[in-house]
């Protein structure tokens, strides 16, 4: 990789980079009281309304994780904007203004020209090429290319404007060019924003940059001196700041889908710093970094965090509309306990566990963008497909698809007419099945085209997933499908090219 960013920036100074990188970090802002109002237990659903029979109880954070990190005696460096690679990337004439309407985006590891002599296998690259293709059409868009061992780590921004990705030290990539990169359409150029080995801070899993609604700056959780703190960072490398700025952890930060608010986990009611010496420090030599804790809200105009809940979370939180937000609590492992399932009405100030309290474990909740109800699946002694209401009570389920325990995957339409199921993780045990809004089935899965992880266009007019065909003499790979909303109509938009395919998301404005 080229480095002459330095040389770039004195000669040509372009206004969009604004020529100043950084910002002052803001003032440590008061944290208010916790975020209960008085008349309200947030283990409380909507006055008026059947509550689910669990009763939550406070519950402390657990013990921290098993891997051994360095003492934290000894505080990393603070984290500073690198902005010190550029790469030029030549770009197609039609990515050079703005993309015209819904795009969707893979990437084909070793794109490799095809041969009808089987016997003669092509030569692994070590790249895969990322691609925008255009539904509906058979008009396709290369991107760039990029080491095969960036993987899944590859982040559009909405507009399509941008385009975030990691490199990790590997094949074709030295430990002077790992770090976080960013793909500016407008300026034609790669830029390595951060100089980090890894998206996951301190060993915690579960993170990624998340780009605002308006694709103008996105959001990083990052190491600081001894703990995590939430990040924001603009597009052209200005405004990097510490949202948090807290001595205890901050992670999983998500934006509200205005924009106006990020969601965020915090240990800080336990652990309220790990400054050696400091009061109240949970400093230790063995110290490692917590798996859960409680849910704040950061207003991102004025920097005030207020505390949402006292019950455990234990995974990444995710915004259904401008007011609620889903979590996921119960044990730190699935694969031997039980989770939970809540939901968090943040103005009326309330929370409530959706699943039942029945020890069994609920995954791939999907809610629908109304927050008026959820399906998930039940795995017990067998696995269950259940749609229940926004207050837990269950309105139908499905047992006649039986999926692995993290194998399922779901999606709603945006207007809630149509629920798409397939596998996830390699594991498409049917065709794609699409249910209607009363779990009633639209589309019967089809025994020719197996379905894995199904994900609707923001205008919900197309169902894009991966499909494995099943049948004797064809290769087995997972190719990308473009189908109608009611799953019909599946077209492979990847059967040209060799080696794998893998989904990365929408792109563009409907």
């Amino acid at each position: 990789m080229k480095q002459s960013l330095i040389i770039f920036i004195m000669t040509i100074c372009l206004p969009v980079l604004a020529c100043s990188l950084t910002t002052d970090a803001p003032e440590p802002t008061p944290i208010p009281p916790t975020f209960t109002p008085a008349s309200t237990s947030m283990a409380q659903a909507p006055t008026g309304s059947s509550v689910p029979t669990a009763t939550p109880t406070t519950t402390t954070v657990p013990p921290t994780a098993t891997a051994t990190l360095p003492p934290t005696s000894t505080p990393l460096p603070t984290i500073q904007l690198a902005y010190d690679t550029l790469n030029s990337v030549e770009l197609d004439a039609q990515l050079r203004s703005p993309l015209d309407g819904l795009w969707v985006s893979f990437r084909n590891v070793n794109d490799r020209q095809a041969t009808l002599d089987v016997r003669t296998p092509q030569v692994d690259t070590g790249l895969q090429t990322i691609y925008l293709a255009r539904p509906g059409t058979s008009q396709s868009i290369r991107v760039m290319d990029l080491p095969a061992s960036v993987e899944d780590d590859i982040y559009w921004s909405p507009n399509g404007r941008a385009m975030v990705y990691f490199l990790r030290e590997g094949p074709g990539v030295s430990s002077a060019e790992t770090g976080l990169y960013v793909l500016n359409l407008d300026l034609g150029s790669a830029i390595r924003f951060f100089d980090i080995d890894s998206l996951q801070p301190r060993g915690i899993p579960g993170h990624r940059p998340i780009w605002s609604p308006d694709g103008k700056s996105f959001l990083m959780v990052m190491s600081t001196a001894y703990a995590t703190d939430v990040f924001v960072v603009n597009v052209d490398g200005s405004n990097f700041t510490n949202l948090t700025e807290s001595p205890a952890f901050d992670f999983w930060a998500t934006w509200s889908p205005d924009g106006t608010k990020v969601a965020f986990v915090s240990d800080r009611a336990t652990c309220p710093t790990r400054e050696p010496d400091a009061p109240g420090t949970c400093d230790s030599l063995n110290f490692t970094p917590p798996q859960g804790g409680n849910l704040y809200l950061l207003d991102v105009e004025t920097l005030e965090v207020q505390k949402v809940n006292d019950t455990l979370v234990t995974g990444p939180p995710q915004w259904i509309d401008n007011r609620h937000i889903a979590t996921t609590s119960g044990s730190l492992d699935p694969l031997v306990g039980t989770t939970e399932l809540w939901i968090y009405d943040t103005l009326a100030g309330s929370g409530w566990q959706v699943s039942p309290a029945d020890d069994a474990l609920y995954t791939a909740p999907s809610w629908q963008n109304t927050a008026e109800q959820v399906a998930y699946q039940r795995a017990g002694d067998t696995t269950t497909i259940v749609l229940a209401d926004r207050l837990g009570d269950v309105i139908n389920q499905v047992d006649r698809y039986n999926f692995p325990r993290f194998g399922l995957s779901m999606d709603w339409a945006p207007d809630n007419d149509f629920l798409a199921i397939g596998g996830r993780n390699g594991q498409c045990p049917y065709g794609i099945i699409v249910l209607n809004q009363n779990f009633e089935l639209v589309t019967a899965p089809a025994t020719n085209l197996l379905a894995c992880d199904p994900v609707y266009s923001p205008n919900g007019r197309w169902l894009a997933f991966m499909g494995i065909s099943p049948r004797p003499g064809t290769d087995a790979q997972e190719d990308l499908y473009i189908a109608n909303a009611n799953g019909l109509g599946a077209t492979n938009i990847t059967n040209r090219l060799q080696g794998q395919v893998h989904f990365i998301g929408w792109v563009g404005n409907p």
